[in-house]
């Protein structure tokens, strides 16, 4: 009797464990000749069975334990894919954030560089405007020195073209009365005491020709700027009208031609 491949032992799909234990608590009938035929090949049909059954679920499990196999050989390939992609992924990450970086600090070294270069200009520019300048000045000074020399020496020239005027006039004055003295005839002793008196009253009375000049060139005019002693005293501030004592100190003090020189002219008033 031939038992199905799944059947060990009149029951289906017997576990190889229960199909060892059925093995050795299988009992044989017994005859005058030993163990019963019938028993006996019908437990060889039984291992048969369960051999074949055997043998097929060790196929069965092989190809399974294959195709695990093959199945984790493809997993452990995909793996090995998916890290090779990730480390490569990753270089490439890193390549890129390495490239960024030294762009980023090729820019940074450019214009930090670009700074320096435009400061290192500015610089330049102002040691450049600031040596313009100092020669700028230096030069106006010059320019101011040699215009106060001049000016100097026109109201030196003037003050010597009016002294030589005031003494020829003053001479000629002199000539004058002379003549006139001369020519006056000899007075009684009461004439002489009377015209004595008048003339010392006139002269008392009348300024003499060199103070009218001096008067009229500089009385009334306008100090432009403030007069100094050669001590640097401010001896009459700007914006002072000129008067007789002003020109009578000056001239005591030897300030006459700085009195000349800080003086401005009234409108319509011209200085010969």
């Amino acid at each position: 009797m031939l038992i199905s491949p799944r059947t060990i032992g009149g029951k289906r799909g017997m576990e190889p464990v229960k199909v060892l234990a059925t093995f050795k608590e299988k009992k044989f009938r017994r005859t005058f000749w030993g163990y019963h035929p019938q028993d006996v090949d019908r437990f060889l049909l039984e291992v048969a069975a369960t051999l074949e059954e055997l043998a097929h679920a060790k196929s069965e499990a092989e190809k399974q334990l294959a195709a695990i196999e093959k199945q984790g050989e493809l997993l452990r390939q995909a793996l090995l894919r998916a890290e090779a992609v990730a480390q490569d992924t990753i270089a490439k990450a890193q390549e890129e954030a390495a490239a960024i970086r030294r762009e980023a600090e090729a820019e940074a070294q450019h214009e930090r560089q670009a700074v320096e270069n435009r400061l290192q200009q500015l610089e330049e520019e102002i040691a450049a405007y600031r040596r313009t300048v100092s020669e700028r000045f230096y030069s106006c000074e010059r320019e101011l020195r040699a215009l106060l020399d001049r000016f100097y020496l026109l109201v030196r020239r003037h003050v010597e073209a009016l002294d030589r005027e005031i003494t020829s006039e003053v001479q000629s004055l002199v000539c004058r009365l002379e003549t006139e003295i001369a020519q006056i005839p000899k007075p009684t002793p009461e004439r002489i005491t009377i015209a004595a008196a008048a003339a010392i009253e006139g002269d008392a009375t009348q300024p003499s020709t060199w103070q009218e000049k001096e008067e009229a060139l500089l009385v009334g005019c306008v100090l432009q700027n403030d007069l100094h002693d050669p001590a640097g005293n401010v001896v009459a501030p700007k914006g002072t009208v000129v008067t007789p004592e002003l020109v009578a100190s000056a001239v005591e003090k030897g300030l006459y031609g700085e009195l000349v020189a800080a003086v401005q002219e009234p409108t319509g008033k011209v200085t010969e």
